[in-house]
């Protein structure tokens, strides 16, 4: 019997994200004026604040820094946790906002206290004190530090120093210098973006950026927009106004990193839109070989199903599971196996049911697939657990993943279509190196899974149970 070397893909169609969570890296090294300034231990620990909505990173600096090395006067205020810079602007510790006579401006994160120190965001020097600095990440030449090289701005660029950042104020011209190699999933779903939608982007300022409407309209949100006034509101609740990044809801107003801009006629907003004004988590995935080196945004929100144009209908005890090709009736009473799985007949029939809809097309060494998920009904705990193995003819070893979802997060390879059909371009595997293309498959229910399901979408060979196996 011929071995094939079998490249498995799994794929969670009911997706459990880890959040990433805030992480900080202390390898940062800050230059003045191509100077490099020595931060004493008691002054505190500059320090780069990486999260799911700026990927890029906040410099954070100890407010020390600010009046030791930058010369700047700062005066404190223990009790109103308050710290005056230059007699002229006012910070407060947990509030992101920069204060002055003239004009506010926001901060992306709130200043705190840590270890005993006062800590700002480098936001505070480049916005309100005329600083302007170069970026560089780490690498073997900067001996893997992070390096920030402040520059005083000359007079002629003070006087227009706030044109970006200006709250309240005229529509600004958005920096486009721009990384564009960004995706945005829904629950796992890859979004299936058209240029009449727009498309998301990292901005200079590492603010990751949506465009709004096709965003909303996807979660389900009712998207209005005032011409006159260039405000968006949505479902008649929060409103944002383009040129500013302050949103306003019903009872307060929430300061966002960036500003709605308008771009190439459609409305984006900061990433921070979805996650601390609609209340949906954020999973982000760096650019790794595994997803093509693309920046991956997920959009979560617990106990939510994204939307589906034909979800299951309950009728007592039996819901109707609409297929490409029919219905499929789950009894729960004669269908669930006292262990509660799903039992075999029923699981094959509605495994089938999934891959039926499966269309494979080859061009060259282009593989198309366009397929059909039936939905489930989660409110009872049921989903499925299936994958697309690529079998690669013996000797040609394994393939980069052309699957759905793996350990390693959502494939870029998959759009979600507006019509509720996923669809996948993959051509990344010369066509001559795979033997099979293999769909699996189970149902679980509570814990419980069903029966084994497998078939080979070049012939259609079929199989089902623990043992299957369809390879000569």
């Amino acid at each position: 019997m011929r071995k094939a070397i079998l490249f498995v893909i799994t794929f969670i169609l009911t997706l459990s994200f880890a959040i990433v969570a805030n992480a900080e890296e202390t390898n940062i090294k800050i230059y003045l004026e191509g100077k490099e300034q020595i931060i004493r231990p008691e002054q505190g620990i500059p320090y780069i604040n990486v999260s799911t909505l700026n990927p890029i990173g906040r410099i954070i600096i100890p407010l020390d820094f600010v009046s030791e090395s930058l010369g700047h006067k700062v005066e404190w205020n223990e009790v109103a946790q308050t710290a005056i810079i230059d007699s002229k602007y006012k910070i407060k510790i947990g509030k992101r906002l920069i204060e002055s006579k003239d004009i506010n401006y926001g901060f992306g994160y709130e200043p705190i206290i840590k270890d005993g120190k006062v800590y700002v965001e480098l936001r505070l020097v480049t916005q309100a004190l005329g600083y302007e600095y170069d970026y560089e990440k780490p690498n073997i030449d900067n001996g893997f530090n992070y390096v920030v090289n402040l520059k005083r701005k000359t007079q002629a660029q003070n006087n227009g120093a706030f044109s970006f950042v200006r709250m309240n104020t005229d529509i600004v011209t958005p920096n486009y210098n721009s990384i564009t190699n960004v995706r945005i999933l829904i629950n796992g779903s890859s979004l299936d973006l058209a240029p009449k939608h727009g498309y998301p982007f990292i901005d200079g300022q590492g603010n990751a950026m949506i465009p709004l409407r096709v965003i909303c309209e996807k979660l389900g949100h009712k998207l209005g927009w005032d011409q006159i006034t260039q405000t968006a509101t949505i479902d008649g609740k929060y409103s944002i106004t383009i040129g500013r990044n302050t949103v306003r809801t019903e009872n307060e107003s929430i300061i966002m990193d960036g500003k709605a801009i308008t771009k190439d006629g459609k409305t984006y907003v900061p990433l921070e839109l979805i996650n601390e004004v609609l209340g949906y988590e954020i999973d982000y995935r760096e650019p790794i070989q595994g997803n093509r080196y693309t920046h991956l945004i997920n959009i979560i929100k617990k106990d939510m199903v994204v939307r589906s144009l034909n979800p299951p209908i309950r009728e007592g005890n039996t819901y109707k599971i609409i297929t490409e090709s029919g219905i499929i009736e789950l009894n729960l009473d004669t269908d669930i196996d006292r262990y509660g799985a799903v039992n075999e007949e029923k699981a094959e029939e509605l495994l089938a049911g999934f891959y039926d809809s499966i269309k494979l097309t080859i061009n060259g060494d282009n593989i198309n697939i366009i397929m059909y998920k039936p939905e489930l009904p989660t409110d009872i705990g049921m989903d499925y657990s299936a994958s697309l193995s690529a079998i690669m003819k013996p000797g040609r070893g394994y393939g980069p993943d052309m699957g759905f979802w793996s350990t390693g997060g959502p494939s870029p390879f998959v759009t979600l279509r507006d019509d509720d059909y996923m669809e996948i371009d993959f051509n990344e595997i010369s066509i001559s190196d795979i033997e099979y293309i293999m769909f699996s498959g189970r149902i679980n229910h509570k814990g419980a899974t069903s029966i084994r399901y497998i078939a080979i979408l070049n012939n259609n060979k079929r199989a089902v149970g623990e043992n299957a196996y369809l390879f000569d």
